[in-house]
């Protein structure tokens, strides 16, 4: 009897290890998930690792969805909830949804709180370099440029600014020319003459002040604007967005 109990809890480990391994093989690892088992192992090893040094590159999450069926509902906007809803981290990150369903085929890109890297129109010159790739059945390379254009605009920092190595750069050159001009300037503007006594520019009994009185010709008014807890604004993260392409 005890041996039967023995045989049936082993069975019931074995089966749950079971589910648990091909849980994981099924939906990769939390960064890579390839619900449709599009590669094969080898493939897949490899693609995880160019996630984690995308995101040890960046410092965000970057999350790779492949799917052949986001639900019964095939609309674009169904395919960008289903994104979204993938997404379920805190982090800054990006969230790239490969869309393999026949009856849909709507790719997104989900980005949140990347402190306005991933614009929208970033998002649509990131489709524009790599969809040809998805169109012509090259997932892999699809995924790979991807990672590369993660990579790149987050080295170019918020859209309408400029990079951070381009910054250092710029700042240091404008230092060292600022210490260099301003001090001859003041020497050239400023040069030291011998003092002279006030009473060589006066002719001798030539002035007579009678009088002195202050007239005003001009009022200048300075405002100062006084911000309060009251005073709305877009927060500092980011927010959310995102953008599609067909194929």
């Amino acid at each position: 009897m005890r041996q039967i109990k023995k045989i049936t809890a082993l069975l019931i480990i074995t089966m749950m290890l079971f589910f648990m391994i091909s849980a994981v093989s099924a939906s990769g690892t939390q960064s890579f998930r390839d619900f449709e088992g599009y590669f094969d192992a080898q493939k897949t090893a490899s693609l995880e690792t160019l996630l984690r040094e995308t995101e040890q590159k960046t410092g965000l999450r970057v999350i790779v969805v492949i799917t052949d069926n986001i639900g019964d509902n095939k609309s674009d906007s169904a395919a960008e909830r289903y994104a979204k809803q993938l997404y379920n981290v805190g982090n800054p990150g990006i969230l790239l949804l490969v869309n393999n369903d026949p009856l849909s085929r709507w790719n997104y890109i989900y980005v949140h709180e990347t402190d306005n890297i991933f614009t929208s129109s970033r998002i649509n010159r990131i489709f524009d370099d790599i969809i040809d790739y998805k169109i012509s059945g090259d997932v892999e390379s699809f995924i790979r440029r991807f990672c590369h254009q993660v990579v790149y605009y987050h080295e170019q920092g918020p859209a309408g600014g400029l990079g951070t190595s381009t910054t250092i750069i710029i700042a240091a050159i404008a230092s060292v020319i600022t210490s260099v001009t301003v001090p001859l300037g003041i020497r050239a503007r400023y040069k030291i003459k011998k003092a002279r006594c006030a009473n060589e520019y006066l002719i001798k009994e030539s002035v007579k002040y009678r009088q002195k009185s202050d007239t005003y010709i001009r009022t200048r008014v300075t405002k100062v604007k006084i911000e309060s807890s009251s005073s709305g604004g877009r927060s500092g993260g980011g927010g959310s967005s995102g953008g599609g392409r067909r194929g």
